[in-house]
């Protein structure tokens, strides 16, 4: 196009109708670049509106994301204080039982001595008792041998008689030992069950708590 060359006319200038020809294919060449245009503008406005949607969906992402990192720090110290919380209350919780255990472990252990303590003093009561009556009946024995020693004559008969004094005292005197020998198995006895009960009791006791 810029290179072209007219003719000349019969009457002087150029070919009126190469220029005219020229004229038309420059204006349908212009015409056809403004359509160009026109579609690059339409293009390129497109183009520039599915950025700005692009640039506007980036920026909501980019929210979202800061939203869920923010409300994920909250949770996590949210739940580091209930972790804490939960530890606190845990230990105050272990704390208060083993304590509990303990005051009650003691009140059996106390109960277990005063029961225990009581029967010991009903058996020393009962074994004192019984050593005055065996000591009554020996000074009643002793006594006895005395005044026959002294009013009975020397016979075989007084010989007789003091024999068999002699031997009721005796087996009066085994009676009260293994009376005696009976009450200190008794109270062995006793001490055996009472130290198996507490045994017991302290088992059933932590059993419970556990």
């Amino acid at each position: 196009m810029e290179n072209k060359a007219f003719g000349k006319s019969i009457f002087g200038g150029y070919n009126r109708d190469e220029v005219d020809q020229y004229r038309q294919q420059t204006d349908d060449l212009i015409n056809r670049q403004k359509l160009k245009i026109a579609d690059l503008e339409n293009r390129l406005q497109k183009a520039e509106n599915r950025i700005g949607k692009l640039e506007e969906i980036e920026n909501k992402l980019m929210d979202t994301i800061k939203d869920a990192e923010s409300a994920g720090s909250r949770e996590l110290e949210r739940v580091k204080k209930e972790g804490v919380n939960i530890i606190s209350q845990s230990e105050k919780d272990a704390e208060l039982t083993v304590h509990s255990a303990k005051e009650k472990a003691s009140k059996i252990l106390e109960e277990a001595h005063l029961t225990y303590q009581k029967k010991m003093d009903a058996l020393q009561d009962e074994i004192k008792k019984m050593e005055h009556f065996y000591l009554l009946v020996e000074n009643h024995a002793s006594k006895l041998i005395s005044e026959m020693s002294s009013t009975l004559e020397l016979t075989q008969d007084g010989l007789e008689k003091m024999k068999s004094a002699r031997k009721v005292a005796y087996l009066e005197q085994d009676f009260f030992k293994r009376q005696n020998q009976r009450l200190s198995n008794l109270i062995q006895e006793d001490i055996k069950n009472t130290e198996e009960d507490n045994t017991e009791n302290s088992k059933s006791f932590f059993d419970e708590l556990n």
